[in-house]
């Protein structure tokens, strides 16, 4: 698909707008950075089966947290009529202000700011929509289809049959996938996350349990207890959850493991995750 000068500039208030390049292509969706009289903005050409009512929730949470003391996300830029987002050709496309800076390095401090970060996130009242984002539809259905395309299928599918269903957990206002890789700093050091894609109140277990294997245990199954502790410390400080709820983060961690384990190197990764169940214990520790 592509967007024109022309377009963006008849459907939003930028001038002088040209073209810097591609931040992301894939199937699914077009990330691309452009220039302009206004200043630097990204466009982002929804997923095509986003439809008008989801991309209105997705893109809901950009005005909503620019209205309070969350200052941890990028802003939205409107159409000329006040629209969160056009309708280009048979796809939808939204701009956000750029953030200059890069990805944060994996340290202590980072990962201190993230969990900060992400407790402060959990505890905005009032966002009025749900996430898409549907673990149980995942596991009973995009699993399946995995499983299918994996040699070691039957063992997969059986590992996804032990988790429990996270729905029944407290919910929060989630983002779904936080972590360095979707994390920009700044020059002063501040962050800003991004990729909020499937935001809404969801299960906060997911939120709390995506990084301790995928960020806190290495494909060179090494442990990252300084990193782990430092997120988790950081935002126990401002937030505290059930017993039941830190027993389930290590389940919500394994559910990632096995959505994202056809990407990438999907034979190393399915060596971490074997070893991660064989190291349950001692992952579940890092968790202060």
């Amino acid at each position: 698909m592509e967007i024109s000068k022309e377009l963006i500039e008849q459907n939003w208030p930028l001038t002088g707008v040209l073209f810097d390049r591609v931040l992301q292509e894939n199937s699914d969706r077009l990330v691309a950075l452009i220039n302009s009289d206004q200043g630097k903005f990204v466009y982002k050409v929804a997923s095509p089966w986003k439809t008008a009512e989801a991309l209105k929730k997705d893109t809901s949470i950009f005005p909503f947290l620019e209205g309070g003391t969350f200052n941890f996300a990028p802003k939205l830029l409107k159409t000329k009529i006040g629209e969160s987002f056009a309708k280009i050709d048979s796809r939808f496309v939204y701009l956000l202000k750029y953030q200059e800076g890069e990805n944060p390095k994996l340290t202590v401090e980072t990962y201190t700011k993230l969990g900060e970060i992400l407790a402060q996130l959990h505890s905005i009242a009032d966002y009025p929509y749900h996430t898409d984002f549907d673990p149980q539809y995942i596991i009973e259905n995009n699993f399946k289809e995995n499983a299918a395309k994996l040699s070691f299928g039957e063992e997969y599918l059986k590992i996804a049959e032990t988790l429990p269903n996270f729905s029944k957990f407290p919910q929060s206002l989630i983002h779904t996938e936080i972590g360095p890789r979707n994390t920009v700093e700044k020059a002063d050091g501040s962050l800003v996350l991004i990729d909020w894609d499937d935001v809404g109140i969801g299960p906060t277990v997911l939120d709390l349990g995506y990084p301790l294997i995928s960020q806190f245990t290495t494909e060179d199954f090494e442990l990252k207890p300084d990193l782990a502790k430092a997120f988790y410390i950081s935002y126990f400080k401002k937030r505290q959850i059930t017993v039941e709820e830190k027993n389930a983060l290590f389940d919500a961690s394994l559910f990632f493991a096995l959505m994202y384990l056809i990407y990438g190197d999907t034979n190393k990764r399915w060596e971490r995750l074997d070893w991660s169940l064989k190291n349950r214990k001692p992952i579940e520790s890092m968790v202060p």
